[in-house]
């Protein structure tokens, strides 16, 4: 099973070390949301936009997921 990492070199850097067993890419995606959603609430990033890099055991950047803070309201 392949190994992805997490990182997020935006901000307040957050570099995972351990990466995740994970049986595709498409899960390691799911995965990078659930962990943003972990550094979110944690308040771990600094600044209204952030990246977070999904790499594989050889350092090759596979996806980059982009957030941003948005003040304005939603409308319905």
């Amino acid at each position: 099973m392949p190994r992805f990492y997490f990182h997020v070199p935006d901000g307040k850097a957050q570099i995972d070390h351990e990466g995740t067993d994970l049986p595709s890419l498409e899960e390691a995606e799911r995965e990078a949301v659930r962990t943003a959603g972990e550094i979110i609430r944690e308040g771990s990033v600094i600044g209204e936009s952030w990246t977070m890099a999904i790499v594989d055991e050889k350092s090759n950047v596979l996806r980059m997921l982009n957030f941003s803070k948005e003040s304005k309201p939603i409308s319905r």
